[in-house]
């Protein structure tokens, strides 16, 4: 079973993989909205992936029914508030980022060290 740090370490790793690699493209309308995208199309598989991955990664370490589970699966689901599919990954990656926040402050919990 890999320690807390370990854990922490991998959430943050993954986080950065669904990050990287990005552009911001602006809305039209000048009302600040805009999309995420991945520089190279033929990438998008592997940001799939890895979304999915970080999404498993919550379900086993932060628990089936816990709130950061269910909203990283949510805001990939909706292309991270109807933007992009990049968006939604990019989004699942902030949730990793706020839960390696919340475990370190001591306020979450790793549930899968449980077992």
């Amino acid at each position: 079973m890999p320690n807390q740090e370990q854990v922490l370490s991998y959430a943050r790793s993954l986080a950065q993989t669904l990050q990287e690699g990005l552009v911001w493209k602006p809305g039209r309308n000048g009302d600040g909205r805009g999309w995420w995208q991945i520089s190279d199309h033929q990438e998008l598989p592997a940001l799939m992936a890895n979304a999915f991955a970080g999404m498993e990664f919550l379900r086993q370490y932060a628990g089936e029914d816990s709130f950061w589970t269910s909203r990283a699966a949510e805001v990939y689901q909706s292309k991270g508030d109807n933007q992009s599919t990049e968006s939604g990954a990019r989004a699942v990656g902030d949730v990793l980022l706020t839960w390696v926040r919340q475990v370190e402050a001591g306020v979450s919990e790793i549930v899968g060290a449980r077992a």
